[in-house]
């Protein structure tokens, strides 16, 4: 008998398909809720098949020799390998089922339209199946010793013998997956006339098991487990009241409770309480930015440290650049390189238990781009921890929101929506689409102990401020000052940095490595001038505050950034009365307005006052003009959902979620021939530490006047750029 090989590293088909199959019984542990939740009692039986059959058609003699020459074939041979699934003992549902998901395990099915159709009967498509298949012939013996050997690998991966399956005496008995699977879904699907494989059963099935081919290919043969009494690896040994509560809490909630209460520990105990099975389902904890995931990212990792494993993935459009920094302090640049790609690949994958991530790596599952159904897959049953949901525009929330009425709906998610400050008319319409009556909370009377800043409201700018500014930085304290715009904080910097020994400016228009840069050296600054990247997860502390007006929940935000932990007293927070010309473009006029009303000279803030606050400055929910946007988001998002299905990748769905992002990466004229010289040596991670992030706008309108134009594939933008300023435009 031939050796019929999988891989050109010699892996034998047997060995590849063993190496595949021994991740089921891992799959079969976290995702136990799947049959039930599909309709299909024997799912992991199909997903065993399907994993059996997925590479078989690698036994035609032409793919064999592409292995061993590296010429290419010229065909699929997952089109062979679907095949076999006519050889299962199935219902005709089921058998497409498999067959579909090993068919497009690869490439979808239109592709396999345009390139594998054998139909019509008798053209040159239907003749070059038949002349492939024939292929096979030469290896049948050991497709053979394959299928003889399924009983003991049922037994030894799914745990018994389906026996649904006769095992085939000639190429002839195996049946044209394309005729008779392919083409009977897509005409269901342009018909509108969807069954039970056109949904979650098709999803999961394909995802699984491209999910097992994935790892199985990158050399992982178990998913690992999630954290064990996870308390024990907490700096801390005491719970607080709401950390006890979330331990004990079954099924969604809501939990709200300020800065410094412990509310990450609370939703990983939250978490852990709510999986079911010994090795756990998987917990997805999304955040809105990529600075709040690295900081929690390596909050986790810490926590889960002592565990053993690698537990923590990381999902961003910077993840892997941010891996890579990380590493190469204390790695050298190509073993940094290496380690950082080959972490960033498995954090896309079914892998590990805990995942960091935006929605929009979420989003981008529930648009239909590329390999979502491996990403569906993993979040049936799963666990979501929507954190700083405050933080979402109208836009986003309606994607947010529908996205978790639909995962609880159809994926049998729970969810744990928190927030420090969160509007009542927000809170509401999560409890009430998600149908959730637990709310975890601190108590008023505890709220009203915890002081930590007294509000003052200055007349006019910083501008009209500087004398008090200045003399606050000069007797030695810590002085945050927050603007709205870049153009602001850059002036303000200018003008206010020669009165301080030690000064730092950071806002978004700075190249990567410039913003690393500055975030590691801020514990020496007296003096910081930022935009609104501080709000969130950089760790500082500073004295005092000098804030342009925002609305109320921004502002809160900016507070916490000073006397962060409450060891200073009562902290003072001045706010200027006037921002910039150009306000009105970030925030709503009339929420500053009415959160300036509200800020009374001398007051302190309690933290039950901040929540008071604002739910009056919010208290007519919705601008007109954010209602209409959340509306016709929420409602076209809902009908979108209705045309992904499994095996089909729609690319005018797929650039509708590209379009959801509001900013291009440029890089500045003085660093473009660098830029293209790191790319040019393959030393890309390096390259990305030039590039800068600016508004689709503000893009557009250079691009208007000429000043931002595609070189080498990558856009240039013809502005200065001061190592201190960052990006002058």
């Amino acid at each position: 008998m031939l050796t019929v090989k999988a891989k050109s590293d010699g892996e034998t088909l047997l060995e590849h398909t063993e190496k595949c199959l021994a991740i089921l019984p891992g799959i079969m542990d976290v995702f136990a809720v799947m049959p039930r939740l599909c309709g299909v009692p024997d799912f992991f039986e199909h997903l065993f098949y399907a994993i059996f059959i997925h590479d078989l058609g690698k036994a035609a003699a032409g793919w064999q020799q592409f292995l061993a020459e590296g010429r290419s074939w010229g065909y699929r041979h997952e089109v062979l390998s679907a095949a076999h699934a006519g050889l299962l003992l199935y219902d005709k549902e089921a058998i497409q089922a498999i067959a579909l998901a090993v068919i497009s395990h690869h490439r979808d099915l239109y592709y396999l339209r345009s390139r594998h159709a054998t139909l019509p009967v008798g053209g040159p498509g239907e003749q070059d199946y038949y002349d492939r298949l024939t292929q096979l012939t030469k290896n049948w013996g050991y497709l053979q010793m394959m299928w003889d050997n399924i009983p003991a690998l049922a037994r030894r991966y799914l745990g018994y013998e389906p026996g649904r399956h006769r095992v085939p005496g000639s190429v002839t008995e195996l049946k044209d997956a394309y005729r008779y699977h392919v083409v009977p879904y897509l005409n269901q699907y342009r018909e509108e006339e969807m069954g039970l494989v056109h949904g979650v059963y098709g999803l999961w099935l394909k995802g699984l098991l491209t999910a097992c081919d994935h790892l199985a290919s990158g050399g992982r043969t178990s998913l690992i487990p999630s954290v064990e009494e996870i308390q024990r690896y907490f700096p801390f040994k005491k719970l607080k009241k709401l950390q006890w509560c979330a331990a004990k809490t079954r099924g969604s909630a809501f939990m709200v409770a300020p800065t410094g209460f412990g509310k990450t520990e609370a939703a990983l105990l939250w978490a852990e309480g709510n999986q079911k099975s010994d090795i756990g389902e998987r917990v997805f904890y999304i955040l809105p930015y990529n600075a709040s995931i690295n900081a929690m990212y390596r909050r986790l990792s810490r926590i889960t440290a002592s565990a053993g494993e690698d537990h923590v993935a990381m999902l961003h459009g910077r993840a892997a650049y941010y891996l890579y920094r990380e590493l190469a302090e204390k790695d050298d640049e190509s073993a940094a390189v290496q380690r950082a790609r080959k972490m960033a690949s498995l954090s896309r994958k079914i892998y590990q238990p805990y995942k960091v991530l935006t929605p929009f790596q979420m989003l981008r599952a529930f648009f239909g781009v590329k390999g979502f159904e491996q990403h569906m897959a993993e979040m049936a049953g799963a666990l979501f921890i929507f954190d700083e949901i405050h933080a979402y525009d109208a836009r986003t929330t309606a994607l947010v929101l529908t996205m978790a009425a639909r995962l609880k709906r159809e994926f049998g998610a729970r969810v744990l929506i928190m927030s420090a400050t969160l509007p009542a008319f927000i809170k509401d319409m999560f409890k009430n689409e998600l149908f959730i009556e637990t709310e975890l909370v601190v108590h008023k009377e505890e709220l009203d102990r915890i002081i930590r800043h007294r509000v003052e409201v200055l007349p006019g700018s910083w501008r009209d401020n500087l004398d008090v500014i200045t003399q606050d930085i000069r007797t030695g304290k810590k002085v945050l000052v927050i603007c709205n715009t870049v153009s602001a904080a850059q002036d303000a910097y200018c003008t206010l940095s020669g009165a301080a020994r030690n000064a730092a400016l950071l806002h978004s228009r700075m190249t990567l490595q410039h913003r690393e840069r500055v975030e590691k050296a801020l514990a020496g600054v007296e003096l910081l001038v930022a935009t609104q990247v501080v709000e969130v997860s950089l760790d500082i502390d500073f004295d005092i505050l000098y804030t342009e007006p925002a609305p109320i929940d921004a502002l809160v935000q900016r507070f916490g950034r000073v006397n962060r932990y409450g060891s200073k007293g009562v902290a003072p927070v001045f706010i200027f009365a006037n921002g910039g010309k150009y306000d009105h473009y970030i925030y709503n006029s009339d929420l500053v307005k009415k959160t300036v009303g509200l800020l009374k000279d001398g007051l302190l803030v309690s933290e039950s006052k901040v929540q008071e606050m604002v739910d009056e400055v919010y208290q007519g929910g919705y601008t007109a003009d954010d209602r209409q946007i959340f509306t016709m988001v929420a409602k076209h998002f809902s009908n979108l959902q209705k045309e992904i299905v499994p095996f089909i990748e729609e690319r005018e769905k797929a650039e509708q979620f590209y379009k959801l992002f509001d900013r291009v990466e440029v890089v500045p004229c003085e660093f473009a021939e660098q830029y293209i010289d790191l790319l040019q040596q393959g030393r890309f991670f390096q390259a990305m530490g030039f590039e800068v992030p600016i508004g689709l706008k503000r893009f557009h309108s250079l691009r208007h006047k000429g000043l931002i134009e595609k070189k080498h594939g990558i856009w240039v933008v013809a502005a200065p750029y001061d190592n201190e300023l960052g990006l002058m435009v």
